[in-house]
């Protein structure tokens, strides 16, 4: 899933992608976009093309401790 793929299904964040100087910044705002997405789609449930897909994730982080510094774990 790239950040093009993205901006082709979110209103907003195709509009992100527009603003002004923000283009050539989108590898620091990668991950932005990826959480405005995903929240735009839990938000449509079952209408969500991806809704399968968002269904996989965990809802427990903690059982990924080696995906995240201690500091990331505790602001998680």
């Amino acid at each position: 899933m790239t950040v093009d793929m993205i901006c082709e299904d979110s209103n907003l964040c195709s509009k992100l992608q527009k603003c002004d100087g923000l283009t050539d910044k989108l590898q620091i705002w990668m991950n932005s976009f990826y959480a405005v997405f995903f929240i735009e789609q839990l938000k449509l449930k079952e209408k969500s093309k991806y809704y399968e897909y968002l269904c996989s994730f965990p809802l427990n982080i903690t059982n990924y401790p080696e995906l995240f510094s201690d500091e990331e774990m505790e602001k998680l």
